[in-house]
């Protein structure tokens, strides 16, 4: 089941609608606005959207592939308007090691000064690039079935020493794709993510999330939270598993996928459905952060060009 009104239209500019760009709202007025919607005292605008805070009601956003290329940008929906949506995450994917394996870097729009700290003075290129850069997606096996999130840390190898200013990279969310040997059986999806307070742990989620059993309960660590995938139906006019839910999404796709949270399974933690041709919304509430969202959902997008079954 798909929600009946139609698609939103494509943000106007590149950083959003006019009603949220730099012209229209300043960066006191946007920190305050994050802090209401995100439920943080935060501000530090690239951690109220990276870091889960824990979400008291559903924060929205929409998600824009830009043309045929591998190139995504997420926008922000303040106040949940589709009128006041504002570019925080822009990702593309690049193919690394022998595998070729998926990786999306994901970065802050460099266009918008209002996500920079004000006591940021002037960058080169490196030094921006830096500051803007969150974290990245990575695949790591040849059919792409499980997926890392990591934040902006540097990864040390070794006992070597971190840069004057830097923290150890960390993971902020591990996803599995399991496969069915039957196609009328639907592929599961898990996410592992770190319970809000913390991120800061170094949990390797990842190696965790694999050792879990698939179809029994299991009793998580008060530090992770898991959340599974609202079983999808079968339809047979089409040949494929199909979610059929309540969100916002407006079309057919084994792009729609709902997740809840195994502590609380009545409430969707985390919706991806799409829209229209290139645009997807991901909506998220409790456990999961903007980033996070965003980042499952680019995880979502590789693996449904996989013959993802769901």
């Amino acid at each position: 089941r798909v929600a009946a009104a139609g698609p939103p239209s494509v943000p106007s500019q590149p950083l959003g609608d006019p009603a949220a760009l730099p012209s229209s709202i300043n960066r006191g007025a946007l920190v305050k606005e994050l802090q209401t919607m995100l439920n943080s005292k935060e501000t530090n605008v690239k951690r109220l959207l990276c870091t889960p805070h824990g979400l008291n009601r559903e924060v929205q956003c929409d998600v824009l592939r830009v043309g045929k290329s591998n190139t995504y940008r997420c926008y922000l929906r303040l106040s949940g308007s589709d009128h006041r949506r504002m570019c925080i995450f822009e990702a593309t994917r690049s193919r690394v090691g022998k595998l070729k394996n998926s990786q999306y870097r994901v970065m802050m729009p460099s266009a918008d000064p209002r996500l920079l700290e004000p006591s940021v003075g002037a960058l080169d290129t490196d030094a921006l690039d830096a500051v803007l850069y969150c974290g990245k997606v990575r695949s790591y096996n040849l059919s792409g079935a499980n997926f890392a999130v990591y934040d902006d840390g540097v990864k040390v190898d070794n006992g070597e020493k971190l840069p004057d200013g830097a923290h150890p990279r960390r993971q902020l969310a591990a996803l599995t794709f399991n496969k069915s040997s039957s196609r009328r059986v639907p592929m599961t999806m898990r996410v592992l993510v770190p319970t809000p307070g913390t991120a800061d742990a170094g949990l390797d989620l990842l190696e965790a999330l694999q050792a879990l059993p698939i179809e029994e309960r299991v009793e998580m660590p008060e530090d992770m939270q898991l959340l599974k995938l609202v079983p999808p139906r079968w339809n047979a006019d089409e040949q494929m598993f199909q979610l059929f839910c309540e969100g916002r999404a407006s079309c057919m796709s084994n792009k729609n996928v709902q997740l809840a949270n195994t502590a609380a399974p009545h409430e969707a933690a985390l919706q991806v459905g799409k829209l229209s041709n290139n645009m997807f919304n991901v909506d998220m509430r409790g456990v999961v952060s903007p980033y996070q969202a965003f980042c499952s959902a680019l995880a979502v997008f590789d693996q449904s060009s996989v013959r993802r079954r769901f």
